[in-house]
C-alpha cells in the first residue's frame, strides 16, 4: 500500500482494519519474548492502535510510527492526552 493510499484511508475514515480491542494474542505470547518493564517497543504504522496502550500499561516505553496526522491526533484525543 502506498503512503498516499494509507493517508487517504484515514482521511476517508476507511479504517475497518482498526481493532476495537487489543490483539488477543499479545497477552498470550508477549511474555515469551522475556522483555522487562522499561524496554522499548516499536509499533510501525500504529494508527490509533489500542495495543500501544496495553504496552504502556505493562510498563514498556512505546515508539509509534505513523504517516497519518489524523490517526495520530485521534490516538491522543481518545486518551485525553
Amino acid at each position: 500500500m502506498s503512503n498516499q493510499r494509507w493517508k487517504n484511508k484515514w482521511k476517508q475514515d476507511d479504517i475497518g482494519f482498526h481493532q476495537l480491542h487489543i490483539n488477543p494474542l499479545l497477552p498470550q505470547f508477549w511474555p515469551n519474548l522475556n522483555l522487562t518493564a522499561g524496554d522499548t517497543v516499536l509499533v510501525p504504522l500504529c494508527g490509533k492502535s489500542l495495543d500501544m496502550s496495553w504496552f504502556l500499561a505493562e510498563g514498556y516505553k512505546v515508539i509509534g510510527i505513523e504517516l497519518s496526522n489524523i490517526a495520530i491526533q485521534a490516538f491522543f484525543a481518545e486518551r485525553n492526552i
